[in-house]
């Protein structure tokens, strides 16, 4: 887990090796939405070894996960990093 000081493209990117690239044996695939943090997502993928997936604008059940554990009101990582 990071809090990232922006959410330019080659910020988001670095965070992102940087915290699945020790774990890359076990990423397959990641999912995003399609915002223009992730424009930079061909170069962490190959960095990664994964595939990169876009969800559908407002399917938040394509991103799992994330949205239960970061967006959400209850949310784990939501209660745990105060904005």
């Amino acid at each position: 887990m990071s809090q990232l000081a922006n959410k330019q493209a080659d910020t988001v990117r670095r965070a992102i090796v940087w915290l699945l690239e020790p774990h890359k044996r076990w990423v397959h695939k990641v999912t995003t939405d399609g915002g223009a943090e992730f424009a930079k997502h061909e170069v962490f993928a190959k960095r990664l070894g994964a595939a990169v997936y876009f969800a559908d604008p407002c399917a938040s059940w394509q991103r799992g996960l994330s949205e239960h554990t970061v967006k959400s009101p209850g949310g784990e990582i939501h209660r745990a990093i105060q904005r």
